[in-house]
């Protein structure tokens, strides 16, 4: 078998999964689910089809690029209808109101830095990385709410429903890719990049 020739796919993934349902009083419910996982392939990646190293297969057992450890999702639905048998103004203010939320909570996914040139001559630079194992870092972890507020009115036999919605209510800065270039070949020389790691 010629190494320098062809692609190698392989790997295993373990899984766990959790869910977690309530009803409460028929006006509250929240459903949970936590995730824990692990891919662990060989070098699957289409354009480092290649192993980096010919001689060596196990040097590209690593995490697999969608290596997400832990994914936890909080969704929850709230009917505020403890006012729907009230009347007057108590009524017509509090009752018709509903909030919906959906948190979700990850771990960030692995990367490689690699060097913009074939540095081994194999015909192939994606797979190229700095020295060190393949995908031996990881994006930061990440963090998202999005929530809706809706509410019901009656107008006759007919109902009106307002809706307002807030995606990442929190404004939080999540980061699902960077510059993974490490090093850049310029003639002949290997020059680090300052701007590593920038989104």
């Amino acid at each position: 078998m010629n190494r320098r020739v062809g692609s190698l796919r392989s790997g295993s993934a373990v899984k766990s999964e959790g869910h977690l349902r309530r009803h409460l009083h028929d006006a509250l419910s929240v459903l949970e689910v936590h995730l824990r996982a692990a891919v662990v392939p060989g070098n699957a990646s289409d354009d480092a089809k290649y192993v980096s190293n010919p001689l060596d297969f196990e040097a590209d057992r690593a995490p697999g690029d969608n290596d997400v450890r832990h994914r936890a999702v909080f969704s929850g639905y709230w009917d505020l209808a403890y006012w729907k048998d009230s009347h007057g103004l108590v009524k017509g203010i509090l009752d018709g109101w509903s909030v919906s939320w959906i948190a979700t909570a990850q771990t960030g996914q692995p990367y490689s830095e690699v060097v913009s040139n074939d540095l081994n001559n194999d015909g192939n630079r994606s797979n190229d990385i700095v020295p060190g194992s393949r995908n031996s870092h990881r994006l930061p972890s990440i963090y998202n709410l999005d929530m809706r507020l809706s509410r019901k009115i009656p107008i006759g036999k007919a109902r009106l429903e307002l809706i307002g919605e807030a995606f990442n209510l929190l404004n939080t800065t999540n980061i699902t890719s960077q510059n993974f270039t490490l090093y850049n070949f310029t003639g002949g020389v290997l020059v680090p990049q300052l701007n590593l790691a920038n989104p």
